[in-house]
């Protein structure tokens, strides 16, 4: 299973940074300014960043390492993400709505950050605790608590349960999905608060 998937990512990954590539004639037609920006302005650090995640990524699918592919698929493409906010900036909209124009009053800024940080100080230490409940195999469900307590040698002994064979690992289920719903929260609660942030300096830069 392992090598039929990491196949089909290479795949995927050669077949995506041709199109990206092939993307960056359009750009240059169609939005000149955002163009130079990308490759010669603030949107070229994201690409480097961007392009050496991906280049890691490819590195790790080849050699059967899988420790850091999540951290580095997500940082390709939340360096794309802020690629395209910085080249397009100071614009929401290119050429029509700018950050400053399109960005809430102050007041309902300050109140977004206050709100975002007493969730994370509320929710996020029983996430935290949670998830590592999970990982350490510190929950069980209510099927093996009633395994457990009606004497599982007894069961396997009477054959209504068979003990575990080498063949048996595929089936034992999908693995925990403690560490993705993790990074997706974060990155959320990171995306909103950096986003407030930087909608209320500018609004304040631009009243001095």
């Amino acid at each position: 299973m392992v090598t039929y998937f990491s196949r089909r990512a290479r795949v995927a990954g050669i077949v995506t940074g041709v199109l990206a590539v092939a993307s960056l004639a359009g750009l240059h037609s169609a939005a000149s300014r955002e163009f130079t920006r990308l490759l010669a302005g603030p949107g070229l650090a994201f690409v480097i960043v961007s392009a050496a995640a991906v280049a890691a990524v490819f590195v790790q699918l080849m050699l059967g390492h899988a420790r850091a592919l999540r951290p580095l698929a997500a940082l390709a493409v939340a360096a794309v993400i802020w690629g395209w906010g910085a080249v397009q900036y100071p614009y929401l909209l290119p050429r029509s709505l700018t950050v400053a124009a399109g960005s809430a009053p102050d007041a309902i800024l300050a109140a977004i950050l206050a709100v975002s940080g007493l969730a994370v100080a509320l929710v996020g230490p029983g996430i935290v605790l949670l998830f590592t409940l999970r990982q350490r195999g510190r929950l069980h469900g209510e099927d093996e608590r009633d395994l457990t307590e009606a004497g599982l040698p007894d069961l396997q002994a009477a054959g209504a349960v068979r003990p575990a064979g080498p063949g048996d690992s595929a089936t034992a289920g999908p693995p925990p999905a403690g560490p993705r719903l993790r990074e997706l929260a974060i990155a959320a609660v990171a995306f909103m608060a950096g986003a407030s942030l930087a909608s209320l300096a500018r609004r304040r830069t631009g009243d001095r």
